[in-house]
């Protein structure tokens, strides 16, 4: 009954707000999409189990993906039932409202390490694995992304709880789809350019097809293709083309597109303050959606979680930034300041993913006993720079979150001077 009245107040109104049609519509087949795949990879994954005799690992594995699946479609339900209200203008309450309501994001923290290691002890046990694992995975996977919004965002101006949860449902699952149709399109267009070359040099492409056939043959283990794909990756030629891709053409691309809840906020005259926070929230939204993605293997599933924390710290950092310059260039007209926050942003994702490249093709040489160029030797100094990176971005979301607050305070101040 109240479905229908709430309904008929949408269908009969002379005056929609038609962000919040968009809002409703976008995050609705966004949730109802992200359940269904998720229910795809467990029938595939049972078929697998049961059919083709995989493991349960493979299958604790598949558990963790689709529990991430689930996890964002309920935080996307949010926006939608946000939409929903303002289109219908009746507030929803939620069952069990209290229950919904975040702990202290310090209070996740305190007790993070001990779920951390309850979650690795429980993924070396593979019936234990895939009962008890994904609830921990989400919280352990979300709760360093939580602390780290909130204290990129403290004492600042609160959203709208629509704005708030649109906002990181576009960061969470549009923003990441974006991202994706333009990555892989920059890589077709990069291997249909290398087919080109490799026309002219028929003994390189005689040497990839020998490679691909080699690890097609070989045994699929972590030893076997590190031992093939050692020698190929130690080439000057194949490092180079890895650092073009990750640190130069996927950070231009992600800090362009990454910032998707400021971009759908362009007509709404944000402050710089108030595109920063929506920055922040579409960057941690996405760090979410990409953490869920890339811890869903039970082996080293510890080791990933707390390696990827500092990738988290690095997109809330960038992509408040790209919000601050979006905002300030629609509102004041400061485009130059937008093209420096933008280089700014490009340079730290592109610093980051080098070295995590450096950092991964020094190790696999090293397991593989491959000779190691100069370059390649740098890669075991790089995980000293990406924790000095951390450091420095970790310092720019605390300085940049007191810098908008005291200028919070002053305007305060001046508007109870002029009253």
């Amino acid at each position: 009954m109240v479905v229908n009245e709430s309904f008929n107040r949408l269908t009969t109104s002379k005056d929609i707000h038609w962000l919040s049609v968009w809002q409703l519509a976008l995050s609705a087949l966004a949730c109802i999409g992200l359940i269904l795949i998720a229910l795809l990879n467990v029938l595939i994954a049972l078929w697998d189990v049961f059919m083709l005799g995989a493991s349960l690992q493979e299958f604790g594995s598949t558990l963790l993906m689709a529990s991430g699946l689930l996890f964002s479609a309920v935080l996307v339900f949010f926006s939608a039932a946000h939409a929903f209200s303002r289109l219908t203008d009746r507030p929803i309450k939620f069952p069990g409202g209290r229950l919904l309501r975040a702990p202290k994001p310090g209070l996740l923290m305190l007790i993070f390490p001990v779920l951390v290691i309850a979650g690795f002890i429980i993924s070396r046990i593979d019936v234990l694995a895939w009962l008890l694992l994904p609830p921990i995975h989400i919280v352990v996977v979300g709760t360093p992304i939580y602390w780290l919004i909130s204290m990129a965002i403290q004492k600042l101006p609160k959203f709208s709880p629509q704005r708030r949860w649109g906002t990181f449902a576009s960061g969470l699952v549009l923003g990441p789809l974006l991202i994706m149709v333009f990555e892989f399109g920059a890589l077709f267009l990069i291997v249909i350019g290398l087919g080109m070359i490799m026309a002219y040099r028929p003994d390189q492409m005689d040497y990839l097809i020998s490679l691909a056939d080699r690890i097609q043959r070989a045994p699929q283990t972590l030893e076997n293709l590190t031992r093939i794909i050692a020698p190929f990756l130690s080439r000057p030629s194949v490092i180079f083309m890895l650092l073009a891709f990750t640190a130069v053409i996927v950070p231009l691309i992600e800090e362009a597109l990454k910032p998707i809840g400021v971009w759908l906020l362009a007509g709404q005259r944000i402050s710089p303050m108030e595109g920063f926070i929506a920055g922040c929230l579409s960057g941690s939204a996405y760090a979410l959606f990409e953490n869920l993605s890339f811890i869903s293997n039970l082996d080293g599933w510890a080791t990933l979680v707390i390696v990827r924390i500092g990738t988290s710290i690095m997109h809330i950092a960038t992509s408040g930034l790209m919000g601050w310059g979006l905002a300030l260039a629609w509102k004041r007209g400061q485009y130059l300041k937008l093209g420096l926050a933008y280089v700014t942003a490009v340079l730290f994702h592109g610093l980051w993913n080098g070295l995590a490249v450096l950092t991964a093709v020094a190790a696999i040489t090293l397991m593989a006993d491959v000779e190691q160029s100069t370059l390649i030797k740098m890669g075991f100094t790089a995980p000293l720079g990406i924790l000095l990176l951390i450091v420095i971005i970790f310092l720019f979301i605390f300085h940049s979150n007191r810098r908008l607050r005291n200028r919070l305070n002053k305007q305060s101040i001046l508007d109870s001077l002029s009253e």
